[in-house]
């Protein structure tokens, strides 16, 4: 698990998980992110996130086509799991199809967004998310 290193009291926004192996990517919403009061967490296979703790985080963003497409699974088994069910997740992919997508919420994604992603859009759509998701 790579970490930023941010100490959580200075992130008021709390922690997200971003689950990619696009390096590039991960660095690119790290600093969108921690420039808004987030701390910013990675793993790039679905193995690295299945040993994390991710009861801990806001919110998930998590690439579909990890570990060779497996991010559908992935995302299904958190919404089924009782103590992660209610994280946000915000699936993204390169792949545009109406079928990709509807899978994708089908299986409990709460968004989606086609890669290459505007940092901008996807900073609105998480905090869109989260203040759904307090309110609730």
């Amino acid at each position: 698990m790579n970490t930023d290193g941010v100490h959580p009291k200075s992130c008021p926004n709390g922690r997200i998980l971003v689950v990619d192996s696009d390096e590039a990517f991960v660095d690119m919403v790290r600093a969108q992110f921690a420039g808004n009061g987030f701390a910013v967490d990675c793993c790039d296979s679905s193995e690295e996130l299945y040993n994390t703790e991710l009861e801990q985080y806001k919110l998930l963003i998590i690439d579909l086509g990890i570990d060779d497409n497996s991010g559908l699974g992935v995302i299904a088994q958190i919404k089924q799991a009782e103590a992660t069910y209610d994280i946000p997740v915000i699936a993204c992919s390169t792949r545009m199809s109406p079928t990709t997508i509807i899978n994708a919420l089908n299986n409990g994604a709460d968004d989606y967004l086609l890669k290459p992603v505007s940092l901008r859009e996807l900073l609105a759509r998480a905090n869109s998310l989260l203040r759904r998701h307090r309110s609730l």
